[in-house]
């Protein structure tokens, strides 16, 4: 059974990623941190919290449909409205918890709550301690650092330029994010064909289309602002040409 990338000595897995360099063409560097972005994915999603997760944004994009090309560091989650903020959301006729609020007040008590109080909790008391157990078992060596709804999981202490050395889970919880599908996750570096043991995910998807609808939204209210200027969004209009052009 091939060694695992977590259990090489640092000189071992820096030499591994130069040499899936000359197979893969990325940056040793990216090639890295997109491990630990797979790795991230499966420790969330082999957890039963991965029952109300969805993996969604421009890293699903790049890693699940393959619909873009760019590098997109960071994870964008969302957690089921239902299972975080059940009690302050509406009834059906039949108990169930419906995922709208019923008035314009009570979307924006809701999303107060989740935004400052329910989902930062849930980020600290349940999210954390999985990622941490899960290096644990996997042997792996990462800090976990937590900032409100967000987590970073640091696995060096050098950042590389602009590419920090930390995968960033940003979590949301203000919709169900359906429609979903599962789809198997790979590390990029895993086309080299090295004899290492690299992490695999399973993670529930946000469908393209849906992808589509939030990221338009996205530039359209930022078209609308009064200060419509900054290269942070451009990664929106990238994404919507790909999307467009394979006929999302």
């Amino acid at each position: 059974m091939p060694d695992s990338i977590f259990s090489l000595s640092a000189r071992d897995r820096a030499d591994f990623f130069q040499a899936a360099v000359a197979r893969v063409g990325r940056n040793a560097i990216l090639l890295e941190k997109d491990v630990w972005v797979v790795w991230a994915l499966r420790a969330l999603f082999e957890d039963p919290i991965g029952a109300h997760l969805v993996f969604k944004g421009g890293t699903s994009l790049s890693k699940a449909h393959r619909l873009i090309e760019r590098f997109s560091e960071d994870v964008d989650l969302t957690y089921d409205i239902r299972e975080l903020a059940a009690d302050l959301l509406p009834r059906g006729e039949g108990g169930e918890v419906l995922d709208i609020p019923e008035t314009r007040s009570q979307i924006r008590r809701v999303s107060e709550a989740i935004r400052n109080e329910l989902l930062p909790a849930w980020v600290s008391g349940t999210v954390a301690p999985i990622i941490r157990a899960r290096l644990a078992r996997d042997g792996a060596q990462a800090a976990v650092e937590i900032d409100g709804c967000n987590l970073s999981i640091r696995y060096a202490q050098q950042d590389h330029g602009q590419v920090k050395s930390a995968v960033l889970l940003e979590f949301g919880a203000r919709s169900t994010g359906e429609p979903a599908d599962l789809h198997d996750i790979v590390c990029d570096s895993a086309a080299a064909g090295l004899d290492i043991d690299l992490p695999t995910a399973r993670p529930r998807v946000m469908k393209a289309e849906r992808t589509f609808w939030e990221k338009a939204t996205a530039v359209h209210v930022f078209c609308r602002s009064r200060d419509p200027v900054g290269n942070h969004k451009a990664r929106h209009w990238y994404d919507l040409e790909r999307l467009d052009a394979n006929g999302v």
